[in-house]
């Protein structure tokens, strides 16, 4: 059961939900600071060097995620919480699209 166990309920909930969260905050900080950067007048270059190092900081971030789920799925049992961790590769795997794209929107609109 998934309420039971070394940090019950919560664990497992944070464990599905943090490749979103990392996306969240990824995605907070690049627009955020390529807002307030613009309005502050700071230099392209490094803004674009700020959003490039973001970029590649949660791509790591989430390529990691994806290998502790699928690491944690293949030694769990077929009764055990395999679906969490499942679902928390998917939600893992989702995100690092949203990196990708996002990404992409970095190569193709000029600062």
């Amino acid at each position: 059961m998934i309420g039971v166990g070394p940090g019950g309920f919560v664990r497992y909930l944070l464990s599905m939900l943090a490749g979103p969260l990392i996306w969240f905050i990824y995605f907070s900080v690049i627009y955020g600071v390529v807002g307030f950067g613009g309005a502050f007048g700071f230099a392209p270059s490094g803004i674009r060097l700020f959003a490039w190092a973001a970029t590649l900081a949660a791509g790591a971030a989430l390529i990691l995620l994806l290998w502790y789920a699928r690491r944690s799925r293949a030694s769990i049992e077929p009764k055990g919480p395999r679906a969490v961790h499942e679902v928390a590769g998917f939600l893992t795997a989702l995100s690092l699209f949203a990196v990708l794209i996002e990404a992409l929107a970095l190569l193709i609109v000029p600062l």
